[in-house]
């Protein structure tokens, strides 16, 4: 783009309308990544009870070694950027390039907006749940699927605790959702909730309205418990480098590593509704070990009956395993980012 050097400059600067991040504050920050790129999470597995026996010498049952799984988290997106503010340019327009102007604009149009993307991205790609409908959501079906949704937290044990989980919309569903008479509007909340971004409540759920294009096109909501989710930030780091050599003026610079994780033992607390068309599918057939899931970018797959979304023994599917004659083997078919698909069901197989 060209730099303008005009005969007269206002002394303000105008700058694109801006939102502070829609997730921060809603997600877990238990783990840290500080001087590791990979975090892993070990999760014990609880065993079955059995019948107590009032003879003999294992009345308890056969003793058995506590197992355990394990998830990997390695951060992925590694960004950055750097720009030059010549003394001589800015001088000859009224020095509308104030550095420090110029790294808040950078950071509220670029770097905040993309963090919550990706992060919302890989949310939804890991969610315990990815539930498909027929067509976007209107005033007449809203209600179901978000009765869908809580209802499947209710199943799997996730508590329905006011202010716990959020509900994040794209605008076009929260603009459908404003006409439910069980929708709160955040008026009726209390400061306390709006200065968190939260537009109002539904079933406890605390809504966030969120730019259309903060979503992968096809998702209607996502709903998801803080402490199940986490937004890394590795290296966030800006500065301002003054006459640096070769330059007069200011030098610019950041670098940010970030990512965005579901903890796979607490998947179940979030739930992801997409429309059905964007949703891959995924299958195994036995008898040969094949993995089919047309318009996946990755097939993850393991063989010891772990989740292969979470797992640590999950492998990259390449050919046919063979015939399966013992075990378990699950599966899953991923979308990358430009493919614009979502997760699929976990397939599973048995000998």
């Amino acid at each position: 783009m060209a730099i303008y050097l005009h005969e007269k400059y206002a002394k303000e600067v105008e700058q694109k309308f801006t939102l502070d991040s829609v997730i921060a504050g809603k997600c877990s920050n238990k783990y840290t990544f500080e001087g590791v790129k990979t975090v892993n999470i070990p999760t014990i597995v609880a065993q079955d009870l059995t019948d107590y026996t009032r003879s003999g010498m294992q009345r308890y049952g056969e003793p058995k070694e506590v197992q355990d799984t394990m998830q990997s988290m390695t951060m992925e997106y590694d960004k950055g950027f750097s720009l030059t503010v010549d003394k001589g340019n800015n001088s000859e327009q009224n020095a509308i390039k104030n550095a420090g102007r110029v790294l808040k604009v950078q950071m509220e149009e670029k770097v905040i907006p993309l963090n919550d993307k990706l992060a919302l991205f890989k949310w939804t790609q890991f969610a315990g749940k990815v539930a498909g409908v027929a067509a976007a959501l209107t005033k007449d079906t809203v209600l179901a699927e978000i009765r869908k949704c809580r209802k499947y937290f209710v199943d799997h044990k996730i508590k329905m605790k006011e202010g716990t989980i959020y509900l994040g919309v794209p605008s076009s569903v929260y603009t459908v959702m404003l006409e439910l008479t069980e929708f709160i509007e955040a008026d009726k909340l209390g400061e306390e909730l709006l200065s968190n971004g939260v537009v109002g409540k539904i079933y406890n759920m605390l809504v966030t309205e969120m730019p259309e294009d903060y979503f992968t096109d096809g998702v209607q909501f996502l709903a998801w418990k803080s402490d199940a989710v986490l937004n890394p930030k590795k290296i966030w780091d800006t500065k301002i480098h003054m006459d640096p050599p070769g330059l007069s003026g200011h030098l610019l610079e950041g670098r940010f590593i970030f990512d965005g994780f579901v903890i796979g033992e607490k998947s179940d607390a979030v739930y992801a509704c997409v429309l059905n068309s964007k949703k891959l599918t995924c299958s195994i057939t036995t008898s040969t070990g094949a993995i089919t899931s047309s318009g996946s970018s990755l097939i993850m797959y393991t063989t010891d009956g772990t989740d292969p979304r979470y797992s640590k023994s999950a492998k990259v599917y390449s050919a046919a395993l063979g015939e399966i004659k013992s075990g378990t083997v699950r599966a899953v078919g991923f979308s990358n980012l430009e493919s614009g698909k979502f997760t699929s069901d976990v397939a599973e197989a048995s000998a």
